[in-house]
């Protein structure tokens, strides 16, 4: 079972890049007027960012003690 959680790291390796940029968007339109209420939204679109961080560094744990990555 925890071979098959390990396969999902190439996916969510991007998961928390996106969310990142996500938050910089956020931020970046909540200085608008019109946009404030998006302020609230930050703090927890950076947590989800964090733990989808962790959890893709756990996967890659998991795939790399499989020996699935391919030798250079």
């Amino acid at each position: 079972m925890w071979e098959i959680i390990g396969h999902f790291h190439p996916v969510l390796v991007h998961l928390p890049i996106g969310i990142l940029l996500l938050v910089l968007l956020f931020e970046a339109m909540s200085r608008r007027e019109r946009y404030r209420s998006l302020s609230p939204a930050v703090p927890i679109v950076l947590l989800m960012g964090v733990l989808s961080a962790i959890f893709s560094c756990f996967t890659g744990w998991l795939m790399a003690g499989s020996g699935e990555y391919e030798q250079a």
